[in-house]
């Protein structure tokens, strides 16, 4: 109990000791400031610490001598009660060796005086080794302590290991003996199962222990005749660590050579003392080899005991003398219990004890040395701190000497600045950081040095600029020049007196611009590199030193300011205020989008748009901020709108006064409301309908009175264009001034009627044109325009579809109403597409994409829907009547495919003849309303296309054969007459062709013209061609058979134009000879015109819709049909901008009409261009391949006139 006391008593001693010291380093006491004072401090808790500890280990001391000889005493006392029974429980193993060996060593060395050696193994071996450990449970002699481990085949004793590891629980056991006998070692496996066992549960133990000693074998070997007499002698040996297993057969052998000879000795004295020299045989040729491979098991083990060494022993037999708990060692024992202070075990598994307190010696040992660099750096700095604000305010220096020091210093400062806001270093802390101190002491010598070398030279530099400014004429140029330069330098001279108006950028960035010259005794290098960090560093610490403010003159400032008023005013400091108000409402109010403005009503079946508005232009903002944020400028903030321009005492002007102010604000703001609205609105675009069942479904939910998504956008757009709207019972004053804050666009509403009991407000100028479709009443025999009207209309346009769609044949219905509307009679689809186009216009040029998108393109695709059905009914008829029967017929024939079959002329003639041809008879017929003919030229007719567009494919094509068929069928049959002439050519004596038996020979006579016909009248057609030289006879070029060999022929030729009417002929030879003919046509190309067809593919489509699949194109390209034409998705307007920085960003009105107009001009000349069609290709030229030609002609809609 006693322990117990003195244990508390010293953990609070030294809790107390720890929080005294605590207090003196960390806390707020000022009687210990001086840093030697808490290093005094702590040192004498140190050495009461250490006394304390003394004094425990002096009176532990005393204590364990008091005992020894109490106990002594004790035993030399006759013990009268020794017959009496014991009452109390016989004491358990660990607290017999605990009480034993505390009585027989003392209370500290009992743990450490003895070798403690754990002994395992079977009990008939241990029994015969260690006789009556087993029964007792430990023995001891002088230097060792035997512990009864347990057999090496059963489980360890956990409950027994833990209470030896409580005796001594850092090294529980200095060593562990396992006694084995002989027999273990047979390579059987039965033994090789004993041995696994052993050293599994040798891990247990350790495991337990938590300690892994060092392993001793101890070989008990029996013999024949007793050896009682016999001299026990060291017989064994010792391994180094891990040993292989060469080693271990070296040792061995010498263990043999060993014992024989020691054994002889033994012999000779007495022959039955035979155990050395039956070791030595037993070893040499049994044991050795199996001991080679039963030893590395415990060599190999991961984590067990270290084997160190193999001893060899006999039975030993036990005294009757002997005391109880005695232990006789025997030379084999004696050699453990030495090698065993030498051999070192391993903790097995954490030590945790060893950890901590290694850590906390690493925490002292750190935190001294901590404590040392700390005090040596805090002292350096102190020291540098110290010489630098006495170098920088040396009056005996230069000025450049002293701004370099002063450089320094202000660096010093800095830093000091960054640890205060950030932390020290750590090796500057440990308690002795002085930081916040010094910086405190510093600043004193540092405005010193600062009011010397760089404050007065600036202030006098500002002074003298503005006296100069001050004195320039009222209406010179340099002064009007100086206005903004000199409003900077007074705002700097004015924070320089007044630190709590500081901008530290601002102030900096104008010191700095204004003393870019040096002073006269200092460099410009040293200036410019040492001032402007001077001077920057002056401004951001003018505010937190209201000391360092200098004295202004009063009279200088009056005077800058009146004269800067009267140059450059307050434009500043409202485009400042206006930025704010639009920073502080813009982080309230968030970005609208399309389903936010239609409050959760989905117009993604209608129209879309990824534009959003911001927050800050909606009424919200406007009533729930804005207003309120403008009220409070013009009202608590009057010296904020400059202070630098006005003084509290003085009236302001009347273009700073708060109802001016105010005007400007709000008319910024309406401003940039209104091209919000317009950037957003104008970027709708309308949802392309892929089917007529797709326009019934989007025209049905445009005109639902509850569910369209365009009357909740109309709607939401009249409550955000009423924004700010006042009765008309208002002063005169207040309408002009609205008048003049609107400029133009309330001019340019003038002209229209307006009804006096309207609301107005700012923002009618731009939502006026909005506000007079929703808001008209229909009326009878009224002009004006509606949305009730429009979306009446609407429904009507959308039951028609509805009753083409439910008719017994819808494509016959749409094509009749589209011929209809080719006639020129009207229709409602038609009238209510043009009332669409008509409110469009209405809204004027501002709204044109908003009005095009939601009024415009839904009839227009409606129409489209309508004209769709109608142009694929065309191209059916087209392909049924002209296309598949085109391609049955001349599929895989010459010239539209390079084979040996050739087209047949009549054939051919009954589609391309003039007047009879299927292909004119059916243009004529079913597209005569769209297509009329111009000599041999298809033309569009613009007026009664209603927006259909024509394939081009369809009209090059069909222009080609228009032309072919001129020439070809001119008399009804085919047939067509040239001319051709025979020319010389070098090293050719004679060309000979012969062209549907007639013949035209040449052998370098006088040239003439031959008339021809193709094809002409022979009954085997064809062409052929050969030549001569000097040195071969008559030689064949080519000989193509059939009506179109003429063709083939010319198409193996180089052709060159001469001139309108002549073409030159080439014709290569094999042997690099030229044949040289000149062909004279009568019309067009003549045969030449023929080579066009090569290739050549009918159109499958006669107009373009968007159903209308790919086709090649004569060059056997894959080309996309142009889509029908509709107006494109208007952009948002460049010149209506979202402005947050200045009203001026807005293009006004009058630059916008010149824009429009300049744009109109340039979309008239580019339609004109557009309009004008491509000469057609003269008798004279070449005609391209059709395959070329990529003008798309367009299909022009005439618009109904607005007016």
């Amino acid at each position: 109990m006693k322990k117990w006391i003195l244990a508390i008593l010293v953990i609070f001693l030294l809790a107390l000791c720890a929080g005294v010291v605590a207090y003196i380093w960390f806390g707020d006491n000022e009687w210990l400031e001086p840093l030697l004072a808490k290093l005094l401090a702590t040192a004498l808790f140190a050495i009461l610490i250490l006394i304390l500890l003394l004094l425990r280990s002096w009176g532990a001391i005393g204590i364990d001598k008091a005992s020894q000889v109490l106990f002594r005493n004790k035993d030399k006392t006759p013990n009268i009660n020794r017959d009496i029974p014991q009452l109390t429980p016989v004491l358990s193993l660990a607290e017999q060796i605990k009480s034993h060996l505390r009585h027989r060593y003392g209370l500290f060395s009992w743990r450490r005086k003895l070798r403690w050696l754990l002994v395992t193994g079977e009990a008939v071996d241990v029994e015969q080794a260690a006789p009556g450990l087993i029964a007792q449970g430990w023995q001891t002699s002088n230097d060792t302590l035997l512990i009864w481990g347990g057999s090496s085949q059963t489980p360890p004793d956990e409950a027994w290991l833990k209470q030896l590891k409580k005796l001594r629980w850092r090294r529980p056991i200095d060593a562990q003996v396992w006694v084995v006998s002989a027999l273990h070692y047979e390579p059987t496996k039965v033994q090789k199962a004993f041995q696994d066992k052993a050293l599994w549960h040798m891990h247990s133990r350790n495991k337990l222990l938590r300690w892994a000693a060092p392993l001793y074998l101890l070989d008990l070997r029996t013999m024949t005749w007793t050896q009682d007499e016999r001299e026990e002698l060291q017989v064994g040996t010792l391994f180094p660590a891990k040993p292989q297993p060469d080693t271990l057969t070296k040792l061995l052998s010498a263990v043999v050579k060993q014992t024989t000879g020691l054994g002889m000795e033994q012999v000779m004295i007495n022959n039955r003392h035979a155990f050395l020299l039956q070791l030595a045989q037993d070893l040499e040729q049994r044991d050795i080899p199996r001991l080679r491979a039963w030893l590395p098991a415990f060599v190999t083990t991961q984590g067990g005991n270290q084997l160190r060494g193999l001893l060899f022993t006999s039975k030993v037999t036990r005294p009757d003398t002997l005391a109880e708990h005695a232990f006789l060692p025997t030379p084999a024992w004696q050699v453990v219990t030495d090698d065993s202070r030498k051999a070192k075990g391993r903790g097995v598994g954490i030590q945790w004890v060893n950890s901590a307190v290694a850590t906390v010696l690493g925490i002292v040992l750190l935190f001294g040395v901590g404590c040392i660099v700390s005090y040596i750096g805090n002292r350096g700095l102190i020291s540098s701190a110290e010489d630098l604000a006495k170098q920088s305010t040396d009056p005996r220096a230069s000025l450049t000497e002293r701004l370099t020091r002063q450089q320094a210093f202000k660096q010093q400062i800095s830093q000091l600045q960054y640890r205060a806001e950030h932390g020290s270093p750590w090796y500057l802390r440990f308690g002795l950081s002085t930081n916040n101190k010094l910086l405190t002491v510093l600043w004193p010598y540092y405005h010193t040095a600062n009011q010397q070398n760089i404050q007065q030279p600036i202030v006098d530099n500002l002074y003298g600029k503005l006296s100069e400014l001050v004195q320039m004429p009222p209406n010179s140029p340099e002064r009007a020049a100086l206005a903004k330069a000199g409003y900077d330098r007074l705002k700097a001279y004015l924070m320089l007196s007044r630190p709590d108006r500081v901008d530290a950028p601002l102030l900096g960035n104008i010191l700095i611009e204004n003393n870019k010259q040096a002073p006269a005794t200092v460099s410009d290098g040293v200036w410019q590199s040492v001032g402007p960090e001077l001077m920057q560093f002056y401004a951001s610490n003018l505010s937190r030193h209201p000391d360092w403010a200098i004295k202004p003159d009063r009279t200088l400032v009056s005077d800058a300011r009146q004269v800067l008023i009267n140059q450059i005013g307050m434009q500043n400091a409202e485009t400042s205020i206006y930025q704010g108000i639009l920073r502080r409402v813009g982080q309230n109010y968030g970005n609208m989008s399309l389903s936010q403005v239609l409050n959760g009503m989905d117009s993604r079946t209608l129209f879309t748009t990824d534009e959003e508005v911001p927050g800050m232009f909606t009424r919200d903002a406007w009533e729930g901020m804005v207003e309120k944020e403008i009220d409070k400028a013009v009202k608590n903030r009057r010296e904020e709108i400059d202070w630098v321009l006005t003084d509290g005492g003085k009236q302001p002007a009347n273009d700073i006064s708060p109802e001016v102010l105010k005007q400007r604000l709000n008319e910024r703001y309406f401003t940039d409301y209104s091209a919000a609205w317009l950037n957003f609105l104008n970027s709708i675009s309308w949802t392309r309908a892929e089917s007529m069942s797709d326009v019934i479904d989007q025209l049905t939910l445009l005109a639902d009175a509850r569910q369209s998504p365009l009357i909740g956008l109309m709607n939401t757009v009249k409550y955000q264009g009423q924004t700010a709207q006042k009765g008309r019972a208002l002063t005169e004053t207040l309408v002009k001034s609205a008048q003049a804050a609107f400029g133009s666009k309330a001019k340019r509403l003038d002209a229209i009627p307006i009804d006096d009991d309207t609301p107005v407000g700012p923002l009618d100028g731009t939502f006026a044109p909005l506000l007079r479709i929703v808001q008209a009443t229909t009326k009878e025999g009224g002009d004006n325009l509606s949305l009730q009207t429009y979306l009446t209309r609407v429904t009507r346009v959308r039951l028609k579809l509805q009753q083409i769609t439910s008719a017994p044949d819808p494509q016959a219905m749409t094509q009749s109403l589209a011929k209809t509307v080719f006639e020129g009679k009207a229709i409602d689809l038609t009238d209510t597409r043009d009332y669409g186009s008509l409110i469009a216009a209405s809204m004027g040029e501002e709204w044109a994409g908003f009005g095009s998108n939601l009024f415009v393109q839904p009839l227009e695709q409606a129409w489209q829907a309508v004209l769709e059905p109608a142009a694929m009914s065309f191209n059916n008829a087209w392909r049924e009547s002209i296309v598949d029967p085109w391609y049955r017929a001349f599929n895989g024939r010459y010239p539209f495919k390079a084979t040996a079959n050739d087209v047949s002329l009549p054939e051919l003639g009954r589609f391309l003849r003039p007047d009879t041809g299927l292909i004119e008879r059916f243009v004529s017929t079913q597209l005569g309303g769209m297509l009329h003919k111009q000599g041999d030229v298809w033309v569009a007719d613009a007026l009664n296309s209603q927006g259909l567009t024509l394939n081009p494919q369809f009209i090059s094509a069909l222009n080609q054969l228009s032309r072919i068929s001129a020439m070809l069928y001119a008399n009804g049959d085919a047939g067509m007459t040239f001319e051709l002439m025979a020319r010389p050519s070098p090293g050719v004596t004679k060309t000979e062709l012969l062209l549907d038996g007639a013949t035209l020979s040449y052998f370098n006579q006088m040239e003439s013209w031959k008339t021809l016909r193709w094809p002409g009248d022979a009954y085997t057609p064809g062409a052929q061609l050969s030549w001569s030289t000097e040195q071969t006879g008559l030689r064949l070029l080519d000989s193509p058979k059939g009506s179109w060999g003429w063709v083939r022929l010319l198409d193996k030729a180089n052709i060159t134009q001469l001139d309108s009417t002549r073409y030159r002929l080439v014709w290569k030879a094999d042997d690099g000879s030229e044949l040289n003919y000149i062909l004279r046509v009568q019309s067009n190309s003549g045969p030449v015109e023929l080579l066009s067809l090569k290739g050549f593919t009918l159109p499958a489509n006669v107009f373009l819709t968007s159903r209308t699949p790919v086709m090649p194109d004569a060059s056997g390209d894959m080309t996309q049909p142009a889509k029908p034409a509709t107006k494109t998705t208007a952009s948002p307007r460049k010149h209506t901008p979202v402005s947050t920085a200045d009203a001026s960003t807005v293009m006004p009105a009058k630059y916008r009409k010149k824009k429009a107009a300049a744009d109109k001009v340039a979309q008239s000349i580019a339609e004109q261009a557009a309009a004008t069609p491509d000469e057609t290709a003269t008798d004279e030229s070449v005609q391209p391949e059709p395959a070329e030609e990529t003008t798309i002609v367009p299909m022009m809609r005439r618009e109904h006139d607005a007016n």
